[in-house]
């Protein structure tokens, strides 16, 4: 009996019933091989695509964000820069505000010196002191009419009492001609002539007032014995003693002198405000504040010069001015260190006002008069000025007189916003200022410190929450006790808050910021686009990817299959052989099993193998792809930089160019229009600024009909000068002689240089001829004085010609025409003098 052929032990049809076939094992073998490997790969593919798209997105937003970083950096550096250069501008104008006001505060008491010593000349008695009185006088503004608005939230100027101006239209047709800036005319309020002096008194050696003219011209019956305090002003003034030491032509000045009018709210004055504080509404009992409570008690004070009078050698008495302390306060009090420039009233509510102190530190004109250091009539001295919390407890505690617990405490030490003014001192309404006690307020030791040597400046500080630029310049005045500092008289300070110098500034900060938004909101939009775009791509590209897989999966099945049907075929055929052999049929011979079975094998294994290998090359196609797309993505990548690069470039290039233009234009323009203007050599207006003055004048006053006067300067010896000395000391002479001349005119007048050696005066609002002689004497005097020139007194003369509107002529051309026909006919006189051109010989005749 023949056994039957196994294979691995395992008889034939046992292979076939246990488990898979053959045919299922080889599909599920080819599975495993090539399907799985596929996938994966094909997963791999589709992951790298997604992470690719990402990353592309990722850096493509980052770029975007860089670009609107770079512009907001760009943009703030550009902003930093215009509001530096916004505030340089503002300080330096501030400062020259400071030294100007200062510097015509000193030239106004200098003329009040000069005043005493005319007074001081005339004959002694009421009808020349009364002249004297009433001759001088100097324009102050009219107050406005206040009254509280409907709500009673704030004080408001009567409709009828305001300035109306009309804009007007049409300015200029000529097409060539732009950018016109038109601002409406600054002046304040309506004027009036108001006297100078409260009073002037004539003094006896032992006190006695022995004659006293008030500032109306009335001779006052009440004569008192000034050494007795009761009977100075304001029940203050211990001026007598120090008069016994001045010598012949000295003069005494006196601090400013005043009742201290106190206030008990600090602010905003109405019915709400007073009954929040507790206060029974009183506005005519608190002291003024301008727009805070335009109906309290003002300040009165006054500033005396006195100087002792001589006959033959003799001292005879005294001669007494007491100057009306409202000229004082007019200086400072409608300026405005903003655009506005002035103000109809002095208003202290934004911190943009100005101010003055003496040369110790106390305030002596301000907005809120309750500020205003002054003196307690009953005691005659001092009141008690502001105080930190701690100083005014002490000083309650110590039962002393202030004057005496003053001296216990330190001038400008430790001063600081860290310091607390004292709440119980300004519930009793005593805040009067005095920088050396008011150590919460720390600009006071800087403002010193900078005037110390006779310097002006401004610094910033932080006050009440507000960053304020604070300036500050000496008034250069040292008659009597104010020569004993390099301060002067005292000092001018103006406070403006920061914020509004550079408010354009901010504004095209505001702009450009929504500009660089509207970038940045068009660049998000764009960066959503191209996510959605590289989104669809990835979809696209991962959905290809699939179709192809899948296509590649039923096709290599499908191979599996075949090649499973055709080697288990074969394997039959093989068994079908082994059984016939196994069943007798031993002729059955495998000639051929091995080799061509094999050979067959090889082919299927070669067919497998260019499968694989097809299999790979269609991957390596699909990777080139992606290489190609990475490519493409990154040369956008490049691209969209680049496109950044060149918009920022180009903006950061325009927005310098366009500051540099502006800043060269105004230079540009401000240096032809002072060159066009201004006399190069003395500073002084030129003939065609100064006939332009005249022209606009004559203008101004054809219908008000006041009084306008023209004076012709010509130097008598000046051409010997130059002759003798040479041109470079004839132009410093002329130089000395412009700044003489400027001294002694008005602060309403103005002088001009001509040409050569000749000087013109434009002088308005003229009430007395007395005047027009006063000034030109005084003019002639001051240059009959030698003038020290490197080592060379330098003599000189002038000669005047006066002539007047409308009495001489109603043009400016012949006005002047006339004045130095004038001129010389005072030359012919000898020179030395002045002449009108109504008084000329050839005339009257």
């Amino acid at each position: 009996m023949t056994t039957p052929l196994s294979i691995s032990g395992v008889s034939g049809p046992h292979l076939i019933n246990k488990g898979l076939s053959l045919k299922g094992k080889l599909i599920v073998l080819f599975v495993l091989i090539k399907v799985l490997p596929l996938l994966f790969l094909a997963f791999l593919a589709r992951d790298q695509i997604r992470q690719l798209g990402h990353e592309l997105l990722s850096s493509f937003a980052e770029q975007g964000q860089q670009s609107v970083r770079a512009l907001n950096s760009a943009a703030d550096a550009a902003i930093e820069d215009s509001v530096q250069a916004l505030d340089n501008s503002a300080r330096d104008n501030l400062e020259r505000m400071s030294t100007d006001t200062a510097r015509a505060i000193a030239a106004f008491l200098y003329a009040r010196d000069a005043d005493l010593r005319l007074a001081a000349q005339l004959p002694a008695n009421q009808d020349s002191y009364r002249q004297f009185m009433l001759s001088r006088q100097s324009a102050l503004p009219i107050a406005p009419e206040w009254q509280l608005s409907a709500d009673g939230s704030q004080w408001q100027i009567l409709e009828n009492t305001k300035n109306h101006h009309q804009t007007p239209v049409n300015l200029l047709d000529n097409p060539d001609i732009t950018q016109l800036h038109y601002r409406e005319p600054e002046a304040i309020n309506q004027t009036s002539m108001q006297p100078l002096y409260r009073e002037l008194t004539l003094i006896a050696l032992d006190g006695q007032e022995r004659l006293k003219i008030l500032r109306d011209g009335t001779l006052s019956q009440e004569l008192h014995n000034v050494q007795q305090r009761q009977y100075t002003f304001a029940g203050s003034e211990h001026y007598f003693s120090e008069l016994a030491g001045l010598k012949e032509g000295e003069i005494y000045v006196s601090e400013v002198i005043g009742e201290y009018r106190p206030a008990h709210l600090i602010g905003l004055y109405t019915p709400a405000t007073a009954a929040k504080a507790g206060l029974n509404y009183q506005p005519e009992e608190e002291a003024y504040a301008g727009p805070e409570n335009p109906l309290g008690k003002r300040f009165e004070g006054i500033v005396r010069w006195v100087m002792p009078i001589y006959h033959n050698g003799q001292r005879q008495g005294y001669i007494s001015l007491a100057l009306d302390h409202q000229h004082l306060q007019a200086f400072t009090d409608y300026l405005r260190p903003t655009a506005e420039r002035y103000s109809t009233s002095g208003d202290a509510r934004d911190g943009n006002y100005a101010f003055v102190w003496d040369e110790l530190g106390r305030n002596i004109a301000h907005p809120r008069h309750y500020f205003i250091t002054g003196f307690n009539r009953q005691t005659g001295e001092r009141e008690v000025p502001w105080l930190p919390e701690e100083d005014w407890n002490a000083y309650q505690n110590s039962g002393l007189p202030f004057s005496e617990f003053s001296q216990q405490l330190a001038n400008y030490e430790d001063q600081g916003n860290h310091r607390i003014a004292s709440k119980d001192q300004a519930k009793q309404g005593l805040v009067g200022l005095d920088c050396r006690y008011l150590d919460f307020a720390p600009q006071c030791r800087g403002w010193m410190d900078l005037t110390r040597d006779g310097g002006s400046g401004s610094f910033l500080l932080i006050w009440s929450g507000i960053s304020k630029l604070t300036t500050v310049a000496p008034i250069p005045y040292f008659t009597s006790q104010y020569g004993n500092s390099l301060r002067g008289f005292g000092f001018v300070s103006i406070g403006a808050n920061v914020d509004d110098f550079h408010r354009s500034a901010t504004e095209t900060r505001e702009r450009i910021t929504h500009q660089i938004d509207h970038f940045s909101t068009n660049l998000e939009l764009n960066n959503r686009s191209v996510n959605q775009r590289v989104n669809e791509t990835m979809t696209s590209t991962t959905s290809h990817l699939g179709l192809v897989t899948a296509a590649m999966t039923l096709m290599v099945v499908m191979i599996a299959i075949w090649i499973a049907v055709y080697l288990s075929n074969q394997i039959r055929q093989l068994i079908n052989g082994i059984n016939r052999f196994q069943q007798g049929e031993r002729s059955f011979r495998f000639a051929t099993r091995k080799q061509d079975e094999m050979a067959q094998l090889a082919t299927a294994f070669d067919g497998m193998a260019d499968s694989i290998q097809s299999n790979i090359q269609s991957l390596e196609t699909e990777i080139r792809q992606r290489q190609q797309t990475e490519i493409l993505l990154r040369k956008m990548q490049d691209q969209l930089e680049h496109l950044v690069d060149e918009r920022t470039a180009a903006l950061t290039a325009a927005n310098a160019e366009l500051h540099f233009q502006i800043e060269e234009r105004r230079q540009a323009e401000s240096r032809a229009r002072h060159m066009a203007e201004h006399d190069p050599l003395t500073g002084l207006a030129n003939r065609l600024k100064f006939q332009a003055l005249v022209e606009l004048a004559l203008i101004n006053n054809r219908d008000r009909r006041q009084r306008l006067v023209l004076m012709f300067l010509d130097l008598d010896r000046f051409k010997s000068v130059n002759d003798t000395l040479g041109h470079h000391m004839g132009d410093q002479l002329l130089c000395r002689v412009a700044r003489t001349i400027s001294r002694q005119i008005r602060m309403a007048d103005t002088v001009a240089r001509l040409g050569g050696d000749e000087f013109a005066i434009l002088m308005t609002n003229i009430a007395e001829d007395q005047t027009v002689e006063r000034i030109a004497s005084q003019i002639i005097e001051s240059l009959n004085e030698p003038f020290l020139i490197d080592g060379n007194a330098i003599l000189t003369g002038t000669s005047i010609g006066i002539s007047r509107f409308p009495d001489d002529a109603h043009d400016a051309d012949l006005l002047l025409i006339q004045a130095d026909q004038a001129m010389y006919a005072a030359k012919n006189e000898g020179g030395n003098r002045f002449c009108w051109y109504h008084k000329i010989p050839l005339l009257q005749a």
